[in-house]
């Protein structure tokens, strides 16, 4: 069985190295370190807890390992840092928490992606900014939808979403 996830103690290092490196006030890159380590002691864990393992137990990577990951050139904090945290973020979330990747990538629009445009969708040929509201939204609370109805489309941009 898989376990439910609110939040990583991952994440809240990853979330206090972004804020460390945007305003200062504490060690990002320890913040940053700490949520690579947790993160990969975390997945190691999920799969060694699982009924899917099937009897073979996943050994956590050695400390030599995992120092040579963290030393890596496309790992290593030190240089264009808010990217590596987003990404080092968006590996943690996995696809246990899609969702919240989406949602941080909609917010910080890092990990820098790549995806290929949809052509044959008339919906969105791209990745959506925002889901539409559901149909129950339209049924129960109609004033307030049609007011918005117009704007209720994959595309428009959420108030928040200033990138």
């Amino acid at each position: 069985m898989l376990p439910g996830i609110l939040i990583s103690a991952a994440e809240v290092q990853f979330l206090k190295a972004e804020a460390y490196e945007r305003w200062g006030g504490g060690d990002a890159k320890a913040a940053y370190e700490n949520g690579v380590r947790q993160s990969i002691a975390f997945w190691v864990a999920v799969n060694n807890n699982t009924s899917y393992a099937a009897g073979t137990k996943e050994s956590a990577p050695s400390e030599a390992a995992i120092t040579a990951y963290l030393s890596n050139s496309l790992v290593a904090y030190g240089s264009n840092n808010l990217a590596k945290i987003a990404t080092q973020k968006w590996i943690d979330f996995n696809i246990m928490q899609a969702n919240q990747a989406w949602a941080e990538w909609r917010r910080t629009k890092l990990p820098s992606l790549s995806f290929p445009t949809d052509g044959s969708s008339s919906i969105s040929p791209n990745i959506p900014t925002r889901l539409l509201y559901p149909g129950s939204e339209k049924d129960l609370n109609k004033a307030n939808y049609n007011a918005v109805s117009a704007a209720d489309n994959i595309t428009t941009k959420i108030f928040w979403d200033v990138k």
